[in-house]
């Protein structure tokens, strides 16, 4: 048998030989590629993370922002503008941080409205470092002194020149003390903590048509660097505001100050030949029910001659539909023991009140006994008292001067609905009862500073019997008596804790009382074995003392606690 073999053509070998070689060709691009993508596989994983974090930051509600000694940026999400809740806290100076204010950076918070697609630029300062320089782009503070946290919308980058963005910062949380003074810049701690500053806030001026409402100041009380937080609280239009605390305060043709004093007799004491102590009055109001906040700044009244006018107004806050303030004493002069008052007449319009804000001149021996401050809608009708205080309840007045907020309670009003506050101690500015849940402390209810923990929070509900339920916003742990009989009777003196969440017990249900001053006593609902009731007492108003009950007592201002809105 003869077997024929076939043979290829070259047409056959050629095909193949293009074939390998086309496949020799792919194995080796592979090859290159994977090697390509090893050794650029970290710089990738970058910049997914990156994009992850860009991608998050846009999307997030909540942002957090801390010390990176440079600028951060954030940007108002699409489809998101709205009304966002920004909280600011300055860095702690350089040393040891105890149970006082000394070395600690202050806190300021409010809410703005903000479109979509708008850039905010943070610059959040450090924690002092002995003989170190302190970034926060204001001025670099000498002496450990901590730098100040800012928001503004102008970046100036890390090294630029940065008047120009400085201009544009709408808030800021002054830095904490080192052991010098700062440098340049009052901003940064120095032998005191900075001054802060809040756009609109009483006694300041307005930056970048951002008016801040609900604004909140706490003078040192941050232990460690700084930080910053922005949050959307609500996608109402811009003329749609956030509902307001106290109705006090709307409908107002003239507002009263008037100070009861002792020991004033020189004629250096007052200003104008000793005749006054009043030394301005800020008023932040709307023009008309429907009008922006932004446009509505009412302008500040100056005291000159005798009389209070509305003629010198800063040019940063005048507008053209704001009609002239004027206002007048009504006395000629100061008299111990009896009333010295001063009207403000609001341009003979009645005005919806955002802010009130007064300055007086208190020196020498002169003591203030008491101090009301009221309002009225026609001239002719007695005045609404807002605010009363007496000696043992008025504040220490600071440069921020004696402010009044609509967004916060008056002197007659409890909380109603369900609402997130502060619980801010009257005679420790900056001290909040804070819950713990530390075992061996049984979760004691203490006294601490606003270092913005959310167990710092408190959600208050009233109750349909009018009583109240109160919460830590953290781990929502009811407040209530460490320990209590079956009847839910508590010892005087007994910790107040944190230790369950709520069950409708008797013994987690609270009183809350308010006072002519504006503050409020918060009430156990039940009385101890001798008929008395116990109201929530801070027994010592240092860092990380226990709260306890003890007999309510209307001049202890270790039971006065203001409600500060703190939700939105």
């Amino acid at each position: 048998m003869v077997i024929k073999m076939k043979k290829m053509n070259n047409k056959g070998f050629a095909i193949s030989s293009l074939l390998y070689g086309l496949l020799l060709v792919a194995f080796l691009v592979v090859a290159v590629l994977m090697s390509v993508m090893a050794s650029n596989r970290k710089n990738t994983s970058t910049l997914i993370n990156k994009i992850e974090e860009d991608l998050n930051r846009h999307s997030l509600t909540v942002t957090e922002f801390e010390y990176t000694d440079d600028v951060q940026e954030y940007i108002v999400p699409h489809g998101k503008a709205g009304w966002y809740k920004i909280e600011l806290w300055g860095g702690a100076g350089a040393g040891t941080i105890g149970d006082t204010t000394e070395k600690r950076g202050s806190y300021v918070g409010g809410i703005v409205y903000l479109p979509e697609n708008m850039h905010l630029y943070f610059y959040v300062g450090g924690a002092g470092i002995e003989g170190t320089t302190t970034y926060n782009q204001l001025n670099s503070t000498t002496a450990g002194g901590g730098g100040a946290t800012d928001v503004r919308t102008l970046s100036a980058g890390k090294n630029g020149d940065v008047q120009t963005s400085k201009e544009t910062i709408f808030m800021l949380a002054g830095g904490g003390a080192g052991g010098g003074r700062y440098a340049e810049s009052s901003y940064n701690g120095g032998t005191d903590a900075g001054t802060s500053f809040i756009s609109t806030y009483g006694g300041q001026r307005m930056e970048e048509n951002l008016p801040i409402l609900n604004s909140v100041m706490m003078h040192a009380v941050n232990g460690g660097s700084g930080k910053a937080t922005i949050e959307l609280v609500s996608q109402n239009p811009q003329n749609v505001l956030p509902a307001k605390k106290t109705n006090g305060l709307s409908n107002v043709l003239e507002i009263r100050d008037c100070l009861t004093v002792s020991g004033f007799g020189a004629s250096n004491e007052g200003r104008n030949g000793g005749n006054e102590l009043w030394t301005e009055v800020q008023v932040y109001a709307e023009v008309t029910s429907s009008s922006l906040y932004s446009q509505n700044m009412t302008g500040v009244v100056k005291s000159d001659s005798g009389t209070f006018r509305g003629d010198a107004l800063p040019d940063t806050i005048k507008n053209t539909s704001m009609a002239a303030i004027s206002g007048k004493k009504t006395t000629a002069g100061i008299t111990n023991g009896t009333q010295s008052c001063i009207i403000v007449q609001l341009g003979g319009t009645r005005r919806n009140i955002e802010e009130i804000s007064l300055f007086h001149h208190i020196t020498g021996g002169t003591q203030v006994l008491g101090e009301e401050i009221s309002v009225r809608s026609n001239s002719g009708q007695a005045f609404t008292p807002i605010i009363t205080y007496d000696a043992n309840t008025l504040p220490t007045e600071t440069s921020e001067g004696i402010r009044i907020s609509a967004r916060q309670l008056g002197r007659n009003e409890v909380p109603e609905g369900s609402h997130n506050y502060y619980l801010e101690l009257s005679n420790g500015p900056g001290r909040l009862a804070t819950a713990t849940t530390s075992d061996d402390k049984r979760n004691i209810t203490q006294l601490m500073f606003n270092e913005g923990a959310k167990k710092r929070k408190w959600t208050i509900t009233k109750l349909a019997d009018g009583k109240y339920k109160i919460v830590d916003a953290h781990d929502f742990l009811a407040l209530q008596p460490s320990q209590t009989d079956s009847t839910g009777l508590a010892e005087n003196g007994i910790t107040v804790s944190t230790i369950s969440q709520y069950t409708d017990e008797i013994w987690q249900k609270w009183n809350i009382l308010h006072q002519p001053s504006g503050y409020h006593m918060i009430q156990y609902t039940k009385p101890n074995d001798q008929g008395k009731m116990l109201c929530m007492t801070a027994e010592y108003t240092t860092q990380n003392m226990p709260l306890k009950l003890l007999p309510c007592n209307t001049s202890d201002k270790k039971q006065l606690w203001k409600l500060v809105t703190a939700e939105y």
